[in-house]
């Protein structure tokens, strides 16, 4: 559901001609990011100070974060120490440290990067103990990472695109798909569309998912995007400007 009134509507163009965006009126400022997923939304503004998104309106959570990953009542945060944190009941629980990215959306797996090389880690959730994990190395590194349901993708050293094979057994492989480009962040929704952010922060949208993709569109190309988030038919972004947009997609 989006904002209680929409104000505009984004026009993208794409490689078949132009697609509208439906989206609310940029709201809010001093946003760095935002994060969504099983109808939840946390934002994060200046000063790592976290936010819930309830009521048409946000909600200063206790504490401050430097990343959020979020899948409904499944919520991670990563300090500016470094350790990681799951949030339960309305406080913080220390998990583990060493950890500089964090995402929750891939099911019933959590997958992390680890500080010092970048390596990926994958967790299996333990649903009867949350703040516990015992991560496996995939000796894969990334700098930065997002998965949706089925799928997840990375962003190599180079800033190029690279889709990850991610089976049940919490390994991971590195699969031959990769875009060219300079982007430095992305999110993947549950349907596998890829959502990526370039070094000039311009937004992009997969044509195709998983290994048929082979092509970006640009989405709303008169806004600079610093943070995209996808929760089924919603993208969340925030803009170089701090201010927080929500369309539908």
């Amino acid at each position: 559901m989006l904002l209680p009134k929409l104000a505009a509507i984004y026009l993208s163009l794409t490689l078949s001609g132009v697609r509208a965006l439906e989206c609310s009126q940029e709201i809010g400022s001093d946003f760095l990011s935002v994060d969504a997923g099983g109808g939840q939304a946390f934002a994060i503004r200046t000063g790592d100070l976290v936010y819930r998104w309830c009521n048409y309106r946000w909600i200063p959570v206790m504490g401050t974060m430097k990343q959020i990953s979020v899948n409904g009542s499944t919520v991670y945060g990563i300090h500016n120490t470094w350790h990681l944190y799951r949030y339960l009941h309305g406080s913080w629980f220390l998990m583990d440290e060493s950890t500089i990215q964090i995402t929750a959306k891939h099911t019933n797996m959590l997958y992390s990067i680890g500080e010092l090389l970048g390596n990926i880690f994958c967790s299996l959730l333990d649903k009867n103990d949350p703040t516990y994990s015992s991560w496996k190395s995939s000796f894969i590194t990334m700098s930065v990472m997002a998965c949706g349901l089925h799928d997840c993708w990375g962003i190599d050293s180079n800033g190029n695109l690279r889709y990850l094979i991610t089976p049940s057994t919490c390994a991971v492989q590195l699969s031959f798909i990769k875009i060219y480009g300079n982007f430095v962040t992305l999110d993947v929704s549950d349907n596998g569309v890829v959502y990526a952010i370039d070094s000039n922060w311009k937004l992009h949208r997969s044509i195709g998912v998983r290994t048929s993709v082979t092509t970006l569109e640009p989405l709303l190309p008169e806004k600079k995007i610093r943070s995209v988030s996808v929760d089924g038919d919603l993208l969340w972004l925030v803009t170089v400007e701090g201010t927080i947009m929500l369309c539908n997609v």
